[in-house]
């Protein structure tokens, strides 16, 4: 060892192969391993006299020697990922493609693989309904010819429909509660536990329906207005949809 804390080409390279990370090699050296400046000096002057360090792990699993080697020997990022002993998930395999791109590995001979299989057997669920209601009415608008837009922050409707110079607040509802073969909607709405509020001509100006058999009724707010809940039987004027089928004139049965 020289002065200023300089070292030998052997003294680095038995630090270095005897360690797993930079700070491994300064514990090797009897430095603080959590002073930047001698880590930066460390680096630097292994690199100088071209010491291999790709054994390297730090806190990763695996070293770069190993990334590289499973990279030649792969045809999918899943075999490097499984060569490598990682789990199958979207944290690992950006971790180890990231680093494959600072290291300038070439990937260009890998995939991605087959995605994983979906369910054979999905079965759409009632329950799921509240949850897709708003995508069923964007879906209808564009349909229809109208441009969706969604707002960016909780407001009081759900969507905001447009045609040309038209532009239109919709709040979207939707209904599993039956009463006396009528599907009952709510269209008030709650805004503190305990207390339901309905909506106001300045808030919205239609609502889209769907209830539990996907029929789909588009009321204007007008015909509703100041009601907290209303027998879907009585607006067959605004259905859209019957049973999961876009009708082509709004209120026509679907036959």
């Amino acid at each position: 060892m020289t002065t200023g804390h300089r070292y030998t080409r052997e003294v680095l390279a038995e630090a270095v192969e005897a360690s797993h990370s930079w700070r491994g090699v300064l514990r090797r050296l009897g430095r603080l391993e959590h002073l930047a400046g001698a880590l930066r000096v460390i680096r630097r002057e292994v690199n100088a006299y071209a010491i291999d360090h790709s054994h390297f792990t730090g806190q990763r699993r695996w070293s770069d020697r190993q990334l590289i080697d499973a990279i030649a020997g792969a045809h999918t990022w899943r075999e490097v990922q499984a060569t490598l002993g990682l789990s199958d998930n979207g944290g690992d395999l950006r971790d180890v493609r990231t680093h494959a791109t600072r290291l300038g590995i070439d990937t260009s001979h890998l995939s991605r693989g087959p995605p994983p299989p979906m369910p054979l057997l999905a079965t759409p669920k009632i329950e799921s309904l509240r949850v897709a209601g708003p995508t069923l009415a964007a879906a209808w608008f564009m349909l229809c010819g109208y441009e969706v837009l969604w707002p960016l922050e909780p407001c009081r409707y759900d969507l905001v429909v447009r045609a040309d110079s038209t532009v239109q607040r919709v709040q979207v509802k939707t209904v599993t509660f039956r009463n006396h073969g009528s599907f009952i909607a709510q269209l008030s709405n709650s805004r503190r536990p305990g207390h339901r509020d309905v909506y106001d001509i300045d808030e919205i100006d239609s609502f889209f329906v769907i209830d539990a058999e996907l029929n789909a009724y588009w009321i204007p707010f007008a015909a509703v207005a100041g009601y907290r809940q209303i027998s879907l039987r009585n607006y067959r004027e605004s259905l859209v949809a019957e049973r999961g089928r876009w009708l082509s004139v709004p209120g026509e049965a679907a036959s």
